[in-house]
């Protein structure tokens, strides 16, 4: 008001608490990260870790039915998730001909993100899941910039 200007009060409602749930240490994005490096982890036993987990935090939602969902109570209200297929689209493949082109990169800031990667067959399954593994470059082996 010192300055001249109009201004309303705006009521908003404060969702911290709802992103905690997904986004802190043992929240959502978390346990399902940990449940992706598992190679026996399944959607199911995701969701057990969920229901365990989140038990008494007010924004998590349990069905109750068995129906591979789980809910999260949102400023506007209950939005549920479907777990099946939710650790495969989690689980980090890449192809190898992306990989290819950005290791060719001209950019030294590109090359140096991915020079060093390989990429291998994760046992030996029909999915084509691969993984990287990073390897140390020799100090002082630069890329060549053409």
């Amino acid at each position: 008001s010192k300055e001249g200007i109009d201004w309303t009060v705006i009521e908003w409602v404060d969702n911290a608490e709802c992103l905690d749930l997904v986004e802190r240490k043992l929240g959502i994005l978390d346990l399902l990260n940990e449940e992706s490096r598992f190679p026996k982890g399944t959607d199911q036993s995701l969701l057990e870790k969920l229901h365990g987990s989140q038990k008494d935090n007010p924004f998590y939602v349990k069905p109750k039915v068995n129906n591979m969902k789980f809910g999260i109570r949102h400023y506007a209200g209950e939005v549920f998730y479907d777990v099946h297929g939710l650790l495969e689209k989690n689980r980090d493949t890449f192809r190898d001909d992306m990989l290819k082109v950005l290791k060719d990169s001209k950019y030294d800031f590109v090359y140096d993100l991915f020079g060093h990667m390989t990429l291998e067959e994760e046992g030996g399954g029909s999915s084509g899941a691969r993984t990287f593994r990073m390897e140390r470059r020799a100090a002082g082996k630069k890329k060549a910039t053409v």
